[in-house]
């Protein structure tokens, strides 16, 4: 019977992955434009409770996890098609010290990892939004955590980090193959930018007072990236033969070819020598040889690097993709207004070359939650009600359809459940209605309101001196323009009350 059970499902898997990958083949229902997506860097750090400087404690996970449910629906409501995410988080960076990230809680409590990743596939499928899942972000993740540097990592195959990534991406891969959840997988985030480059030697030069922070670092060449990218696609293909990979490269530099002739490190020092638009043409297809989708990110800072606007390279990257029978992600691009930039951007992906495309970046809360991030060099964090203007620009007709028939989102974010509060603090709630922002966040106690918020950010000074100490409800509330109503709660201890309090689940 158990045979006959195994046979079975092997069977079903097989037309389960046949039906994803036929789907995957199918030309988007907007015809020759490409698929906007954004990118939502903590997704899955939100599900086990570690973004916005969670702790992973059950307090967090349920506001975390809240927070990402809500970036899911309103990156739908928007119009995304996609969200792109890092699978293996950020940390550790420091040999000893793994701090509170994905990787860590796979090694140590791998059951409590895969129910937190389960629930974010689980939740995308409900909101039938897709992910694109960047396996190994920071490059020097996995060195960190077998005590190697990043040149064992990238050179050798039986290397201890290595062997820890092919086992990581293998679950992962194989965990969610038969979802239709994952539009494709991306291997790395940006791992030609330190190819050629002494990275000892730039990292010790950073870290002068802190040594330990450069034990993970190592040097490697164009060719090193080359082998790795070509082992470690493999990798994925045995997990998931059916589904396409992209590189995660940014865009190919300037000097891309003749730095690899000769190396920062060399003895007669680097070639900084801008490549022709030959090489740099064929330097930018030469690298990603082993992926089905080649990648570029683009921001408005690099105009100074080339010599070419930066519109142009974009349509020259899709027309090199489509010649090789590939396709094109824009999986990095983003300003901090409304810019030609930005227009000329979204014009590509219109025009259909990039196949796709992924805003950065969506609702990013790091060190605070209740205030959005902005990454310099970068865009401000995108939501609803907080850079309409980029919205508008982003998905122009979806976004007008879509602030009529959608529903309010809103999540308690401060206090976190069972807080003990004893003096004055901040009420503070993110909240959405469509692509916008509702017109007001009701504060409430034990369901008696205290007070509101009629702008994001949502906040408000909430003292709890008149209340007796005892165990209350905190809870948010807002209105949609459509009528619904939405609301988030939390139980905390007032003025140091004694009583119990349980985290309500996630």
């Amino acid at each position: 019977m158990a045979s006959l059970r195994r046979s079975w499902n092997r069977v079903v898997g097989g037309v389960v992955a046949g039906i994803v990958t036929a789907l995957l083949a199918l030309p988007s229902a907007a015809g020759a434009e490409g698929m906007m997506g954004a990118n939502k860097y903590d997704l899955l750090l939100d599900y086990l409770g570690y973004a916005s400087s969670g702790n992973g404690s059950p307090a967090y996970v349920k506001v975390t996890r809240a927070m990402g449910r809500k970036g899911i629906l309103d990156a739908r409501d928007a119009g995304f098609r996609f969200l792109r995410t890092s699978a293996s988080g950020f940390y550790p960076i420091v040999p000893g010290n793994p701090g509170k990230d994905l990787l860590p809680l796979w090694q140590s409590d791998p059951a409590a990892f895969w129910r937190g990743i389960d629930a974010a596939f689980d939740d995308l499928d409900q909101a039938r939004m897709r992910l694109v899942p960047t396996l190994i972000w920071n490059y020097i993740q996995f060195a960190a955590m077998a005590g190697e540097t990043t040149t064992d990592f990238i050179t050798k195959p039986r290397s201890r980090s290595r062997a820890l990534a092919e086992r990581y991406i293998t679950e992962f891969v194989s965990r969610y193959r038969n979802r239709p959840t994952v539009l494709f997988y991306e291997l790395t985030n940006e791992f030609n930018l330190v190819v050629d480059l002494d990275m000892v030697k730039r990292c010790h030069e950073s870290h002068a007072t802190e040594p330990q922070r450069c034990a993970p670092f190592g040097n490697v060449t164009t060719a090193d990236l080359d082998g790795f990218a070509h082992d470690m696609t493999a990798v994925i293909r045995r997990a998931d033969p059916g589904r396409p990979i992209s590189s995660g490269y940014a865009m190919t530099r300037p000097n891309a070819l003749h730095l690899a002739h000769r190396p920062e490190w060399s003895k007669g020092g680097p070639d900084w020598t801008a490549d022709s638009v030959e090489e740099f043409n064929r330097a930018f297809s030469d690298s990603q040889k082993d992926f089905d989708i080649l990648s570029i990110h683009l921001y408005p800072k690099a105009q100074r690097d080339y010599k070419r606007p930066l519109a142009e390279m974009v349509r020259t990257a899709g027309q090199t993709a489509h010649r090789l029978g590939k396709k094109l992600f824009l999986g990095e691009f983003g300003d901090d207004k409304a810019s030609p930039f930005l227009h000329q951007m979204v014009r590509a992906v219109d025009e259909g070359s990039a196949d796709y495309a992924a805003v950065w970046i969506w609702e990013l809360y790091q060190g605070d939650r209740f205030t959005p991030a902005i990454d310099p060099g970068s865009s401000t964090s995108i939501e609803p009600g907080i850079r309409g203007d980029l919205l508008a620009m982003l998905l122009p007709r979806r976004t007008q359809a879509a602030a009529a028939s959608t529903s309010p989102q809103v999540v308690l974010t401060s206090p976190l459940p069972c807080a003990r509060v004893d003096r004055p603090v901040t009420l503070a709630a993110v909240a959405s209605d469509g692509a916008g922002a509702p017109d007001r966040v009701e504060f409430l106690v034990d369901g008696q309101p205290v007070g509101e918020a009629s702008a994001p950010p949502f906040h408000l000074q909430f003292d709890p001196q008149p209340f007796p100490a005892r165990q209350v409800t905190i809870e948010a509330r807002t209105h949609g323009r459509s009528g619904a109503t939405a609301s988030d709660s939390s139980p905390v201890l007032l003025n140091a009350a004694g009583e119990t309090c349980n985290v309500p689940p996630p």
